[in-house]
């Protein structure tokens, strides 16, 4: 009778014991799923307050581009800053930075900002880039520019990058052609036969139709990386007929005019903001000592305004990143009476 005692009390304690470890096991589980749900649910809210914040940085970059518009062209503001009216322009390029990149230990404030996270607002003139749609354009000259430009940027690299000058001099023409090829409504390539037999070998043909964006440039026949990355910075789908010299980076603005040299380029970045075309005409010719017809065959159409802005908005809260990446047209308004977006894409 004892002994059976004893096997029931060791049953028992065999079964309390294994109680207490499945107990300790789902506790364990629900501790550690809990731990994943708070870490899960963090993460989504700080995803949420990361989208907010960059579309707030976007809302914030639309205000100021609105605004600089509206003060640019205000008669009133004409007059008051007479040949300064550029200076408006520190409106939008200065963008949006929180937090503000200042110290700021004399400000008191009674709440603090409930704001979590960083946020970066970047805009840029489109104007200051080449426009590749130009090259489908119905007027000849208009597609001659951009032809000009381009063969003229990769001209520079005979002396900047010789090595990819060499690699790439044969076939650049063939390139540029298979670009406007690519826009244009006909289906003849410009060198004769058919697009048809330049697409042959792709699972494609020419669109014939505009750029919807840079990247689509990969599709062109003999377009690599390499040549992509070379032309990425300088030009866009967007924008207008004219590059803006206020702000065109220097490799455009050399491009502009063979008769431009690296010292005359950086004399011309260095006299900006220019007021209007005439102004920067006088400067090359009167300061630089050109010819009057230094921009010709082609003429390349030149302005210091535009209408169409690229905002990137990055914000950061925690380990969650958006990046709101916009096109907007502030002269063409949308049905809301905001600017029309051509272009939104978040990442």
């Amino acid at each position: 009778m004892t002994k059976k005692m004893h096997n029931q009390k060791g049953i028992a304690l065999l079964l309390i014991l294994s109680v207490i470890s499945i107990f300790m096991l789902l506790m364990t589980e629900i501790v550690t799923l809990t731990r994943i749900h708070s870490i899960s649910s963090r993460a989504r809210a700080n995803d949420i307050q990361a989208y907010y914040s960059a579309l707030s940085g976007y809302k914030m970059a639309t205000l100021f581009i609105i605004a600089h518009g509206k003060l640019a062209n205000n008669e009133t503001v004409k007059q008051f800053v007479g040949k300064q009216t550029t200076l408006l322009d520190l409106i939008w390029t200065l963008g949006f930075t929180y937090p503000l990149p200042i110290q700021a230990e004399e400000i008191e404030t009674h709440e603090p900002s409930k704001l979590k996270g960083n946020i970066q607002v970047t805009n840029e003139l489109l104007s200051s880039k080449i426009n590749l749609n130009l090259l489908g354009s119905e007027k000849q000259e208009e597609r001659d520019v951009i032809k000009h430009l381009l063969f003229n940027l990769f001209q520079f690299e005979q002396k900047n990058n010789p090595e990819f000058y060499n690699k790439y001099k044969n076939n650049i023409q063939n390139i540029i052609e298979n670009i406007e090829d690519w826009v244009d409504v006909d289906s003849r390539t410009l060198q004769g036969g058919p697009e048809e037999k330049l697409y042959e070998k792709l699972p494609y043909t020419a669109k014939n139709d505009f750029f919807d964006t840079v990247e689509e440039l990969h599709l062109i026949p003999s377009m690599n990386d390499e040549i992509f990355n070379f032309y990425k910075p300088t030009i866009t789908v967007y924008g207008s007929s004219a590059i803006n010299v206020n702000y065109a980076p220097h490799k455009i603005m050399k491009a502009i005019s063979t008769q431009f040299d690296d010292e005359d380029v950086e004399k011309i970045i260095a006299a900006r903001p220019f007021l209007d075309e005439k102004a920067f005409d006088e400067f090359v010719i009167n300061t630089l000592l050109k010819i009057p017809s230094y921009n010709s065959n082609p003429k390349v159409p030149l302005s210091t305004g535009g209408n169409i802005f690229k905002v990137e908005s990055k914000a950061q809260v925690g380990g969650a990143h958006k990046t709101m990446t916009i096109v907007m047209d502030r002269e063409v308004l949308s049905t809301d009476h905001k600017p029309y977006i051509y272009y939104f894409e978040i990442n």
